[in-house]
Parts: C-alpha cells; structure tokens; sequence
C-alpha cells in the first residue's frame, strides 16, 4: 500500500546526502587540500584524494554480481556511491542490464529514509549541494517488503559485518525491519581490525572487497 509521505526541510545540510551519498560526515571528516581524514576512537584511516580505486571498485562489483544474493534478487536498493565509498553508478548499469529493479535512498525526515526506484540517471535531479539525488516520486516507491537485497554504505567496516556509517543512522532504523538480504562493498584498506558496535547498530550478512567475500 503506498503512503503519504511529508518531505521536510531539515535544519542540517542537506539530508539527502547522508542517504545518497554519505559524504557530509558530520565533524568526523577533516579535510585538507590533499588528504582526508576518517577518525574515531578505535579507527583511523587517511587517503589521498587522488588516489585511483577504478580497478579495485570494478572488482568487487563482479563479485557483488557472482553472488547469490545478486543473482537471485529481483528488486535492489542501493546507494549512490562516491569517492570514499564504491563508484556504485557501474554496479547500477549492470543491475540495469540484468534486468533488476534499482532504487535509491531518499530521506523524507531527520531519521527516515524510502527507497525509490530508478531506470536511467536522467531520472536525478541536482539537489542543494549540487549532488545528483533522487526525485520524490509516490508511484516510484519501492516498499520495504518488496526489497530482495540492500546494499549499504560505510567509511569503515571489520569482517564480521560491523560497520561505521556516516552518523545519522538512516540504515540501522531501515534494516530493523526487513527481509531483504544484505552486502557491504569495501576496499581491503578501509577494513578494521574491529568495529565497536551500539545497541541498535546492525550487522552486515556479506562483507565484499576486492581480494575477499566474507
């Protein structure tokens, strides 16, 4: 059944972002003309933002499409990645030529997120910040039950599914309900010895890098 969902303007940049794309890290990001910094407690991680990840992102998305996760899904939801996450545009034009139905995160409050469908990126639109989002759309809602497999976004993760998000929490309240299956794509040097974990932070089944599927 659809719903009637009330987009509301939040007092904090650009929400859809923390969805979309995960690059507004809310103080725990520190940048400089070359370098960027992640840092919490237990982790730390720099990398230059010149740094190459075409080969290794192309990688771990031939073996996202090996799996059986992948192969037997018909409806997706994943994010729209971007340097430090998973390039996922190349996954999505895959997903797309496969025959599968793709939808985006877009947040609709300060603590919610939907999931809405896509066919082509023509279907973004640029939003505040000038980073492609999606369009709300009722008629594009893909509703939580019908999903068959989540992709979900992270800085950081160890390989037992515990992950560092972008602070906000937008995927632990989406997945608290859910039978859809889950995959985390990260590169072997953003992985963590161990990642502490809240109360309501949840595990990712599938841990993917270019070297290891976990």
């Amino acid at each position: 059944m659809k719903k009637n969902i009330k987009l509301s303007t939040l007092n904090y940049p650009s929400s859809n972002n923390y969805c979309v794309l995960g690059m507004l890290y809310e103080n725990k990001i520190y940048h400089s003309i070359n370098i960027i910094s992640y840092q919490t407690e237990s982790t730390k991680w720099k990398f230059n933002v010149s740094d190459d990840f075409t080969e290794a992102d192309e990688i771990i998305i031939q073996k996202l499409v090996n799996t059986k996760e992948y192969q037997e899904a018909k409806n997706i939801f994943t994010y729209l990645g971007k340097s430090p996450e998973i390039d996922t545009s190349i996954f999505i034009e895959r997903a797309w030529k496969d025959g599968k139905n793709i939808a985006i995160p877009l947040c609709v409050d300060d603590k919610n997120m939907i999931a809405i469908k896509i066919k082509d990126f023509d279907d973004l639109e640029v939003g505040r910040f000038g980073i492609k989002e999606a369009r709300y759309n009722e008629d594009l809602l893909m509703e939580k039950e019908d999903i068959d497999l989540i992709i979900v976004p992270c800085a950081r993760a160890d390989r037992h599914g515990n992950r560092l998000g972008f602070g906000r929490g937008y995927y632990d309240r989406y997945l608290e309900k859910t039978r859809a299956k889950t995959i985390l794509l990260i590169r072997e040097k953003q992985v963590a010895q161990k990642i502490p974990m809240g109360k309501h932070d949840k595990k990712i089944e599938k841990i993917i890098t270019e070297k290891t599927v976990t």
